[in-house]
């Protein structure tokens, strides 16, 4: 059932600008790489060269730091969870799905997995984007797969808590502004703390993905822990409340 309703889901969001913004915005953050590492280095290989370092890595490193990327992604994943459920409330099809013998916390599941997928798709596109990026710069290093392997995985898994937030927010105010001003303040608080006060930002589910690049001195285990710890405790506690809600 729960894989059915997930297709209904994908089925409604057909035709939606949803999907060009999932397409466009991992693209156009790539650009901005490009740009910066213009403006910063010229040559990739040539300043690689010079400080010995990987060029596929300082990529990485402008994705997750000057670019703002995991930043960037915060906005994003709360822009999905806003459109998902504002489809819900406009043709008011959430209050229908409860008159019919589904699960309530089965509707809420299959609503948090569309919003997770989307969100990994995101993060898939800027990932080829980067690789695309390097061959286009000619990058002279050998292409760590495992790296980007592990930089995708750790995204993935980092997002968890904002995914889960994102989805119990969306689906407890008909307005989209509440839920956004949410992702807005998350996208402030999360760039802000993992620098400035790190130990805050180890219990903050919006800073996980600046940690899971693991350069900066950015250790990947928060990110990991972080994202599956609060994913998994906000995404019950949503549940709980999903299912003793009285849906008008």
């Amino acid at each position: 059932m729960l894989i059915k309703l997930v297709r209904i889901d994908f089925i409604k969001l057909k035709g939606n600008f949803l999907w060009k913004l999932i397409l466009l915005v991992p693209i156009i953050s790539v650009i901005l790489v490009q740009l910066l590492i213009y403006l910063q280095f010229n040559s990739i290989n040539h300043f690689t060269d010079q400080k010995g370092v990987s060029g596929w890595l300082l990529i990485i490193s402008q994705n997750s730091g000057p670019a703002l990327w995991p930043s960037i992604i915060d906005i994003i994943i709360m822009i999905i969870s806003i459109v998902v459920y504002q489809i819900e409330f406009k043709d008011n099809s959430l209050n229908t799905q409860m008159c019919f013998p589904i699960k309530k916390s089965k509707v809420f599941l299959g609503k948090f997995t569309v919003i997770y997928i989307l969100s990994m798709f995101v993060i898939v596109i800027n990932l080829f984007g980067l690789i695309i990026l390097g061959k286009l710069n000619n990058v002279s290093d050998t292409f760590p797969l495992v790296t980007y392997s592990k930089y995708f995985l750790y995204q993935c898994i980092s997002i968890a808590g904002i995914v889960s937030i994102s989805n119990w927010v969306s689906s407890l105010f008909k307005n989209p502004l509440i839920p956004y001003v949410v992702g807005v303040i998350g996208f402030i608080i999360g760039l802000v703390l993992p620098r400035e006060l790190p130990y805050i930002s180890y219990v903050f589910p919006y800073s996980y993905p600046i940690y899971s690049s693991g350069l900066g001195g950015f250790d990947t285990k928060v990110a990991v822990l972080g994202g599956i710890i609060s994913g998994a405790l906000i995404l019950v506690i949503s549940i709980f409340e999903f299912v003793n809600r009285d849906i008008k």
